[in-house]
């Protein structure tokens, strides 16, 4: 199964590059407020250890019955680092914002960090859409 890309974010194009790396974001996002452990479904490669770990983190959630209860990251900008039309490096400007974690019966059980961020996001075409192949914060 395959998260719906968006048609601005599938072009072979620095443009199509950047808004799948702010989609990617606005998945996971979407995927901590369901929450829906299959949200990056298909978004990156197996060897994305980075996106891997997120994946993990929306199955724990769904597992444990919790969810945030807003977005608790805001994609500020993005900004093409390389770009070819099999390959690309994306720079995602990132917003941490404090957002309650919930349990099933809608308590606080927590709080996400707040802060500024970079990631560095590589992708690659693989089955005639971009996918994120690493994902890493930038130092």
């Amino acid at each position: 199964m395959i998260a719906k890309i968006p048609a601005a974010a599938r072009p072979h194009t620095q443009e199509g590059a950047e808004a799948f790396a702010r989609f990617f974001i606005e998945s996971l996002n979407e995927g901590a407020t369901k929450p829906d452990a299959t949200a990056l479904a298909g978004l990156f490669a197996p060897g994305c250890k980075t996106c891997v770990a997120m994946e993990k983190s929306l199955q724990e959630l769904k597992a444990q019955g919790e969810r945030h209860a807003g977005s608790s990251i805001v994609v500020s900008r993005t900004s093409s680092l390389t770009f070819s039309t099999s390959a690309a490096q994306v720079l995602i400007d990132v917003q941490q914002k404090r957002v309650k974690v919930l349990n099933s019966r809608g308590s606080t059980l927590r709080e996400t960090a707040s802060g500024p961020g970079t990631f560095v996001m590589t992708l690659n075409q693989n089955g005639g859409h971009w996918v994120a192949s690493k994902l890493q914060t930038a130092s």
